[in-house]
């Protein structure tokens, strides 16, 4: 009976120390833009946000070699901050930016790892452009 609890431990405590937290999962180079609320202005402002991230992103990323990405990124998360009004932080591998509350709908989509990557798909309902105005 000891030989078993004593097996049994022995391997739930290789199990328990192969295990690694979600925060250690590996960047999936993708992002989230979620908005305020879900008044037009805000919706509107959803892409600007999207931009802004996939911009700022880009500037700190394809400088550096691709096994120093996570790092750098988490080191400058504060770059994403527009005028107090933004928090970034990396959720399960995804970069996501919370405007304001965070309340309203959000963006999705993937981020290159090098400039030779295809660019990004540039989703916007161009419907807002005509009647945003």
């Amino acid at each position: 009976m000891k030989k078993v609890i004593l097996s049994m431990s022995l391997l739930s405590s290789i199990v328990g120390v192969g295990y690694s937290l979600p925060e250690d999962e590996l960047f999936k180079y993708e992002y989230e833009v979620r908005a305020s609320s879900n008044s037009f202005n805000d919706q509107m402002m959803l892409y600007t946000y999207k931009k802004f991230l996939i911009s700022t992103f880009e500037k700190l990323i394809f400088d550096v070699g691709e096994e120093n990405h996570f790092d750098v990124l988490k080191k400058n998360l504060d770059l994403f901050d527009i005028e107090n009004k933004c928090s970034a932080y990396i959720k399960y591998g995804t970069l996501v930016l919370v405007v304001g509350a965070g309340l309203g709908p959000s963006i999705r989509g993937r981020l290159r790892k090098n400039i030779c990557d295809e660019d990004p798909v540039d989703t916007r309902f161009f419907i807002f452009d005509i009647f945003g105005k």
